[in-house]
């Protein structure tokens, strides 16, 4: 099981716990954005690390600037 293979991310639903609309998912490639998206995941495409960082911060998700 991988990417872009939906049962990939609904794996990913049953082991948080969480709802699809409750996950974000991020991905520098398009092609394992569609199906996050096509399931209800909130989603980014990312572009670089800094493109990445801007849009952890804009969902609340702490970002260690050591990384």
């Amino acid at each position: 099981m991988r990417k872009p293979e939906e049962r990939i991310y609904h794996a990913a639903i049953h082991a948080t716990g969480l709802f699809a609309n409750e996950i974000l998912f991020v991905d520098d490639q398009m092609r394992n954005i569609i199906p996050a998206q096509s399931i209800g995941m909130a989603t980014h495409h990312f572009r670089n690390a800094e493109d990445l960082r801007r849009a952890l911060r804009e969902h609340s998700v702490e970002v260690d600037n050591g990384c």
